[in-house]
């Protein structure tokens, strides 16, 4: 899994960037899956994507709290 990460991050990105389904919730659910699996598998481009996102769109409070943190662990994992 470690392996593929690196482009699970740069799918999430394109399908992030995307016009295509720009308000879906769906689509923003599950761009939200690609960064997390990439992130948790090492990719630091989408570990930072990812937070930035869970602290900038996150759907509540905890979601934006668990932002800041990953914000926080970035410089730890070398982002």
């Amino acid at each position: 899994m470690k392996l593929i990460a690196p482009l699970l991050g740069w799918l999430a990105f394109a399908a992030f960037r995307s016009s295509l389904l720009k308000s879906s919730r769906a689509k923003h659910q599950l761009v939200m899956k690609l960064f997390r699996k990439a992130a948790d598998n090492g990719s630091t481009k989408a570990l930072s994507v990812y937070g930035h996102l869970l602290h900038y769109r996150g759907e509540d409070e905890t979601n934006r709290i668990q932002g800041r943190f990953t914000f926080a662990a970035q410089p730890s994992r070398g982002c």
